[in-house]
């Protein structure tokens, strides 16, 4: 459980990090990308073993950290969606 927190948590650091660092070339569908694969890590749990999964314990903390990692990617791919969208 702790391994797939600190996965989660990396790769959302790095997202931020890149994007942060040049937020009008930045792939806004990386957002997306690590969005549908927390959903479908969630999904896999429920499917696998019920409601009380590692892999929804593990979603739940995340979404508790004191960034929001699972609402915090869907705003920042949002936010990226729309200055693409406001270069064109």
């Amino acid at each position: 459980m702790i391994k797939d927190i600190e996965n989660f948590t990396l790769s959302y650091n790095s997202l931020v990090k890149a994007y942060s660092a040049d937020k009008r070339s930045s792939d806004c569908d990386q957002w997306r990308d690590f969005s549908k694969a927390l959903g479908i890590y969630r999904n896999a749990g429920i499917d696998a073993s019920g409601i009380r999964p590692t892999e929804i314990l593990v979603y739940r903390l995340l979404r508790r950290l004191s960034v929001n990692v699972v609402e915090q990617a869907s705003a920042l791919g949002r936010e990226c969606q729309t200055i693409r969208w406001s270069l064109e």
